[in-house]
């Protein structure tokens, strides 16, 4: 499964929303933006009540700058970038959060609190 997050005017879609996949499913998230006034956007992926990823990781984050840009025609898209692929490995109902920053100002852009529900193959 792949989750998209998008971001235009200090806001996030997420796509989709409630994420439900399989157990022993591979989940990745994609990261889109329109916005061409920030250099940078970190992106940042996290847990905090438990994770359905082996190690139960709980933070995963990623960078992109203006002239990243992932493998496809993505017309008229600024930043893009990807998590790699994590294959979830405990079934139940995650709230998960999803950050952007400014690493450069050290200033928060967006977070919302998505959900991924991980259920029995």
């Amino acid at each position: 499964m792949i989750i998209t997050v998008s971001y235009h005017s200090r806001k996030t879609a997420i796509d989709p929303e409630p994420a439900t996949v399989r157990l022993g499913e591979p989940v990745e998230w994609l990261f889109i933006s329109l916005e061409n006034n920030e250099e940078t956007i970190r992106w940042t992926v996290y847990f905090n009540d438990g994770s359905p990823f082996p190690g139960f990781y709980t933070s995963f984050s990623v960078e992109t700058n203006l002239s990243d840009k992932v493998p496809g025609p993505i017309a008229g898209v600024a930043h893009s970038g990807r998590l790699p692929a994590l294959v979830t490995v405990a079934e139940g109902n995650y709230k998960y959060g999803v950050r952007t920053e400014n690493p450069a100002k050290q200033e928060q852009l967006s977070d919302d609190d998505p959900y991924l529900i991980v259920e029995k193959s």
